[in-house]
């Protein structure tokens, strides 16, 4: 017996808020080239590969894929803002077991235009080229969290555009 469609969708939203996927930090010497291609554990994208039922409604539901996952590469970002559709998107880069995301993935993301949400941690380390985007209007923006909670020693030290969302 197969479930509805929207009790599915229902079910795989709440699995997606408590079993996100990430990567397994086998060790922390590892090369730069490495940090975007460690080994993962895909979470909630595991239902899509239980059934072509199951497969079907995940990737039709655009809330599902509203929460970018950078370490899965270009291609899966690129998939990923497909199938947000007009969705918001929640942008939340505060976890410092990973790196930070390149930022061309950044990019795309505030390009996208349905950012409701923006939590980033380490602001000088990876903001800073795409500074640039904070000049543009942000008209789904609700909310804005730029955290830089360490002794930054980089040459590039970060203050907002004096623009910002203008």
């Amino acid at each position: 017996v197969e479930l509805r469609l929207e009790v599915l969708a229902l079910v795989f939203r709440h699995l997606s808020e408590v079993w996100k996927p990430c990567s397994i930090v086998q060790s922390v010497n590892r090369m730069p080239s490495d940090w975007y291609h460690p080994p993962l554990k895909l979470g909630w994208i595991y239902v899509s590969h239980v059934s072509r039922h199951w497969r079907h409604v995940a990737l039709e539901t655009p809330r599902l894929w509203s929460s970018p996952v950078f370490m899965l590469g270009e291609s899966w970002l690129d998939a990923s803002l497909d199938r947000v559709k007009a969705a918001s998107i929640y942008l939340n880069v505060v976890d410092r077991r990973v790196p930070p995301p390149p930022a061309l993935y950044l990019k795309r993301i505030f390009e996208h235009g349905h950012l409701v949400e923006v939590k980033l941690d380490r602001i000088s380390t990876f903001v800073f080229p795409i500074r640039h985007l904070l000049e543009h209007p942000a008209p789904t923006l609700n909310k804005l969290e730029l955290h830089n909670n360490f002794d930054y020693t980089g040459s590039h030290p970060f203050s907002l555009p004096p623009r910002l969302f203008a």
